[in-house]
């Protein structure tokens, strides 16, 4: 791994770890001055999200950028006032409960709203391309990211030392009794930063919607089964597991994975044993054991390298071309995927090996890796009869 690569992730990190921040930033403060633990905090995260994309049309990103989080920072105020405050001299359990229920009714009614489907956001124009920085090239908008996370911070610890109100809220978050015997009144302080915090998540959605998009669901993963309710932040979608009880993927979403392996376990005893060995070898000496096969990785690097320079000059013939979308329908798999799939795996396996032309041989190799899931079970079996089919039309493409 180079510096530039290993810079860009560690970059990547910490923009990552910039909107965590956010988030983070607005419900301990939450926490500190209200005493409740905000279970709503990413559901107003996504409506930070598609507010952001409601407005952006008429006000431009920047304008969203200011105007989101103030409005949902205003929502949240008046949850506040109208909600939570009822419940403050109540058990906290009470203030757990509302926002937990909150969240689903937010989220719910991001679906009414705004559908089911997933909201494109742009990157804005001014924030598009990447910055050079010597050898390394880095997103311009990811960097504003981190630029303007730091600055919000800088502000925010500005505002709670050198303001009045800051002070009161320092105060309040410690000792807030004192701070009512002083005189001062905690009612308007709470709800004004029961709303700070909501914006912070509602800027961390805005940031972040370039980035992954906007959808419902977003930064949210929900486990309803068996007796088992669990709401977690979550940074990925789950579109299947390796549970056969789950059930398989639909064909739309099996057909979109462009090459497929069959990952099973090994039954053969020498390789066990050797699996074991280079285990117990790696785990004594880490560091000795990647220098054992540096070597033999470079050189499978630099024929990737190679191929990835030759592929767009090899040759398809349009005998096996022809062939391969005759298999394809014989097997009845919908689509064309499979054929543009077939084609481009079949050149980077000829590339990889240095050959000009694709040949039975290649389009062998990675028959199953294209159709295997493609396919019914049925039709698996007939996988095989490629190797019929191709080496005649390889023969009548060269006559």
């Amino acid at each position: 791994m180079t510096p530039a690569v290993l810079t860009e992730f560690l970059l990547n990190g910490l923009v990552l770890g910039a909107l965590y921040v956010l988030m983070a930033l607005g419900l301990s403060i939450i926490f500190g001055m209200v005493g409740v633990i905000n279970f709503a905090h990413g559901a107003l995260f996504t409506l930070g999200a598609y507010t952001a994309y409601q407005v952006q049309g008429a006000l431009g990103f920047a304008g969203a950028l200011v105007v989101a989080p103030v409005l949902v920072g205003i929502l949240g105020m008046l949850i506040e006032a109208t909600l939570l405050r009822r419940l403050y001299l109540e058990d906290p359990l009470q203030g757990l409960l509302l926002t937990f229920g909150l969240a689903m009714v937010l989220e719910q009614g991001i679906r009414l709203l705004w559908g089911l489907s997933p909201k494109q956001f742009e990157v804005p124009a001014g924030l598009a391309g990447a910055l050079a920085l010597g050898s390394l090239t880095y997103s311009k908008y990811r960097s504003f990211i981190l630029l303007a996370v730091v600055l919000l911070i800088v502000g925010l610890v500005l505002f709670l030392q050198k303001t009045a109100i800051g002070t009161i809220v320092r105060a309040g978050s410690r000792d807030p009794m004192m701070v009512r015997l002083l005189g001062i009144s905690l009612t308007p302080v709470l709800t004004l930063v029961f709303g700070l915090g909501v914006a912070l998540a509602a800027l961390a959605g805005v940031l972040s919607a370039p980035l992954a998009g906007v959808q419902p669901a977003m930064g949210v993963n929900v486990v309803e089964r068996e007796g088992i309710s669990i709401w977690h932040p979550a940074r990925f979608i789950l579109v299947g597991t390796m549970n056969p009880e789950e059930g398989d993927l639909r064909p739309q979403l099996l057909d979109r994975f462009g090459l497929t392996v069959d990952v099973e376990g090994i039954k053969d005893i020498g390789q066990r044993v050797q699996i074991v060995e280079r285990r117990e070898e790696w785990e004594s000496d880490p560091a000795g054991f990647s220098q054992r096969f540096a070597e033999q990785d470079a050189e499978i690097g630099k024929r990737i390298a190679e191929a990835i320079v030759r592929f767009p000059h090899v040759v398809m013939p349009a005998g096996i071309l022809r062939a391969l979308a005759e298999l394809n329908v014989s097997l009845q798999v919908d689509g064309h995927r499979a054929d543009l799939v077939g084609r481009k795996a079949s050149q980077a396996l000829a590339a990889y090996r240095g050959i000009p032309e694709v040949g039975v041989p290649e389009v062998n190799e990675v028959a199953d890796m294209v159709l295997a899931h493609r396919v019914k079970a049925a039709g698996r079996r007939e996988l095989g009869s490629i190797a019929q089919t191709l080496p005649s039309a390889s023969r009548a493409s060269r006559s």
